[in-house]
């Protein structure tokens, strides 16, 4: 079964930094000076841990600003929903929160995972860390259909 908790930066930093440094400075290649920045010690992280075996498998982050930004699901564990878990608990606490809009830059190969949630494309393909993205914005984010 999977588990996702809010955590914060201080406490849970080795899980969330071996994911992401595995799925976008490995995987992707980003420059590891462009993946940490001075928002994480602020941001509400969010983690998918396997309860069976206690291993880190996804995170998602959330800015203060409404944005949603790296999302990273461990590569052996993709296609088990692990990533629709993440968002949705994203979702959800945004819109406890209180937010009407919530926005993010998706990597092209992810615009349709993130319309399935209603995400709508917005702007024009702009490169960040050598992949393209697009901008997409979602209001109301307490209404989606996490199927």
């Amino acid at each position: 079964m999977i588990q996702i908790d809010s955590v914060k930066w201080a406490d849970a930093q080795a899980a969330l930094k071996h994911i992401r440094r595995e799925v976008f400075v490995v995987e992707q290649q980003v420059p590891e000076e462009d993946e940490w920045d001075d928002q994480d010690a602020t941001a509400e992280h969010f983690l998918a841990v396997d309860t069976s075996s206690g291993q880190a498998l996804g995170t998602a982050r959330f800015l203060p600003s409404g944005k949603v930004t790296r999302m990273a699901v461990l590569q052996p564990h993709r296609s088990q929903k692990i990533g629709s878990q993440l968002l949705a608990a994203v979702l959800r606490h945004a819109a406890r929160a209180g937010f009407q809009q919530v926005y993010l830059d998706a990597q092209i190969s992810a615009i349709g995972f993130y319309e399935k949630f209603g995400f709508i494309r917005e702007g024009e393909v702009f490169w960040d860390a050598g992949i393209e993205h697009v901008r997409m914005t979602k209001d109301e984010p307490g209404i989606f259909d996490d199927r």
